[in-house]
């Protein structure tokens, strides 16, 4: 007897709900497991391709690329020339077959990420889903940071504390643990002040100051400086959005950086900018001196491994020499065995300027749409959202200008899920505006 078609599952639906799944599953676990992150990204991404499949069949023999086009987003466009100039830079590699290997398997998979999240999250109640799993693990990871440091050895990933009492939670360095710090701390704050009644009962808006309490301790106790001036600069730009943030982004601040940097040169005898904390720096001199001075003395000698990142750069500086090939290029040269510690200057060194500059114009296009996606929003607790998903993912990318960040696999897929819930609550105010 055959089956009723109404009683079969509907397969795009069953895709929607397995990505809100997986979308979920990759929040929580994200600062948990490096292959938890892979497998529950993969599983996102497969069921991307599944609904996409069964909606091609469905409306056949309509145009194949109609079928297989993307939800629309702001970034559509920058992203599909990023892409572009990627895949150009992979062919021109030097590495042609590490290069390609990393755009299938590395570029792709955050870019696919992206269009699957703003593909199935069209809801606020998705939205709220997702947002409530990634705090509630960011609780839990900060409650074992906390752990760590009192105890010596945090519960999830069994890591001892270092000698100099550097915390990272389940992470494995304080210094990644620290760029996740700054990214839920974007994320949460503004969400404290929402103005949702229906969201922003009392007990949850103590429950949200209790967690950026503990993301703040966890943050000054990773000693992290790259974090510490992530942090500052995000919030500076929450500054921007309004009177009332000015007021909460200065007090966090404040806070933050009384009870902090006396630790830092307590823990690891540095100041916030310097290596040595007893140098002092002569105004009377030029600017370019001064700068140099500080980079100089600072950093842990970053300023060696950006000079390394600008002589590749200088080697290959249309393209680049190809993704995934800065440390064999290194080896070519005979160079120290380090990366440039700095996203932008290795993405450069890999894909040329071309590339970096088709990343920072796709930065740009994102900034601005979401500044004004605030600025005309109606819905309180999503423009709260918006604010949070946009100082985030400028945290990490001003943490980025000291780290390699955007090269790591949990805190690069962190970056993208930071823009496309930004892009995902923007799609659902209706708000796009084009370039």
């Amino acid at each position: 007897m055959m089956m009723n078609a109404t009683k079969c599952p509907d397969i795009a639906r069953c895709c929607d709900r397995g990505m809100v799944f997986a979308f979920c599953a990759l929040a929580f676990c994200l600062p948990i497991s490096i292959a938890l992150t892979d497998s529950f990204a993969g599983l996102a991404i497969f069921l991307y391709f599944v609904k996409r499949i069964h909606r091609l069949a469905g409306a056949w023999p309509a145009p194949i690329l109609k079928g297989l086009a993307p939800a629309k987003s702001v970034l559509n466009g920058p992203i599909a020339v990023l892409a572009a100039v990627t895949f150009i830079s992979a062919l021109h590699s030097q590495f042609v077959g590490l290069s390609l290997f990393a755009f299938v398997g590395k570029f792709l998979k955050v870019i696919f990420l992206y269009f699957s999240f703003i593909e199935v999250f069209t809801s606020k109640k998705r939205i709220v889903i997702f947002v409530s799993v990634f705090l509630g693990s960011a609780f839990l990871i900060s409650l074992d940071g906390i752990i760590q440091h009192f105890c010596g050895l945090d519960l999830l990933a069994g890591h001892r504390l270092p000698p100099d009492g550097r915390v990272s939670s389940s992470m494995k360095m304080a210094n990644s643990f620290g760029v996740y710090l700054i990214a839920v701390l974007g994320l949460a704050t503004p969400l404290v002040f929402a103005g949702d009644a229906k969201r922003k009962s009392s007990l949850l808006r103590l429950g949200l100051a209790v967690l950026l309490a503990m993301l703040m301790f966890c943050l000054t106790w990773t000693f992290s400086r790259a974090s510490w001036v992530g942090f500052m600069a995000a919030m500076v730009f929450m500054m921007f959005f309004g009177w009332r943030k000015i007021f909460v982004s200065a007090l966090l601040l404040a806070v933050f950086l009384v009870f902090s940097l006396p630790l830092l040169k307590t823990m690891r005898d540095v100041s916030l900018f310097k290596d040595n904390p007893a140098a002092t720096v002569d105004l009377r001199q030029p600017l370019i001196k001064i700068v140099d001075g500080v980079l100089s003395e600072g950093g842990s000698g970053r300023i060696h491994f950006w000079q390394t990142a600008v002589f590749l750069i200088e080697k290959h500086p249309v393209l680049g020499s190809g993704l995934n090939t800065y440390t064999r290029m290194l080896k070519k040269f005979s160079l120290p065995y380090w990366y440039a510690h700095n996203s932008y200057l290795q993405m450069a060194a890999e894909t040329g300027w071309t590339g970096l500059a088709c990343f920072l114009w796709m930065l740009f296009v994102f900034m601005r749409n979401g500044i004004g996606a605030v600025k005309r929003g109606h819905d309180p607790w999503l423009n709260a959202v918006l604010m949070g998903g946009m100082t985030g993912a400028f945290a990490i990318l001003a943490n980025s200008f000291f780290e390699n960040s955007l090269f790591e696999v949990q805190l690069v897929v962190l970056f993208w899920l930071m823009v496309a819930l930004t892009a995902a609550v923007m799609n659902l105010n209706n708000k796009i505006v084009d370039l």
